[in-house]
């Protein structure tokens, strides 16, 4: 049952094109920040996200490593991707 629960997962991001508008969306609703580009791909049976966020410059490292940890686990809870990588970015 799991393999084809993955397995629907997996197809469902390769044939959304809109799943990085809905992660975007996603972000800005839940947490207020708006994004840059968000890449997916596949990497065999997995699905890896690189979602850029667009912080303040004067942010504390400490804010910015809670912001991307609650990020990565929020986006892998609502769409079910194996891997997520958040990026800062500057606002500038």
């Amino acid at each position: 049952m799991a393999l084809k629960e993955s397995t629907m997962v997996l197809l469902y991001a390769v044939n959304n094109p809109n799943l990085s508008a809905q992660i975007a969306e996603h972000t800005k609703k839940k947490f207020q920040l708006t994004t840059g580009d968000i890449l997916i791909r596949t990497l065999g049976h997995a699905i890896e996200a690189h979602i850029n966020i667009r912080l303040e410059p004067d942010m504390t490292l400490k804010d910015i490593l809670k912001i991307t940890d609650d990020i990565k686990k929020s986006t892998t809870d609502e769409f079910k991707i194996n891997q997520v990588v958040v990026i800062p970015i500057s606002k500038r």
